[in-house]
C-alpha cells in the first residue's frame, strides 16, 4: 500500500502529514496509538513490535514545541506533525 507524505504551513507552524489508505484504527485505538508498548488488538497478530515507534514520534515532536495527532477511519489513517515555523515561507512558481 502506498504511503502518501505532505507538507503545509499553516498558521505560523509547518504541519507535515503522512497518510496510508488501508483499514485504519478502530476509534477505541485512536486516543492510545501514542502511549508507550501500545500495540492495538489487531496489530499484534500481523505486525511485529515493540508499541515504542509512535511513542518516540511524540516525544520528539514535543521537544521541538510541536504537536502530533492522529485522524483515523474506515478508509485509512493520517498522521499530523506540527511544528513551529518561525521562517516565512515563500511559494516559488
Amino acid at each position: 500500500m502506498p504511503i502518501h507524505l505532505g507538507a503545509t504551513c499553516r498558521d505560523g507552524a509547518a504541519e507535515l502529514n503522512r497518510s496510508r489508505r488501508g483499514s485504519g484504527h478502530r476509534p477505541q485505538d485512536v486516543p492510545h496509538v501514542f502511549e508507550r508498548f501500545y500495540r492495538a488488538e489487531e496489530q499484534t497478530r500481523r505486525v511485529k513490535g515493540s508499541g515504542l515507534g509512535l511513542a518516540i514520534v511524540k516525544g520528539f515532536v514535543q521537544l521541538c514545541g510541536g504537536t502530533v495527532r492522529a485522524e483515523s477511519s474506515p478508509a485509512g489513517t493520517r498522521f499530523i506533525i506540527s511544528l513551529p515555523a518561525p521562517v516565512v515561507w515563500e511559494e516559488r512558481v
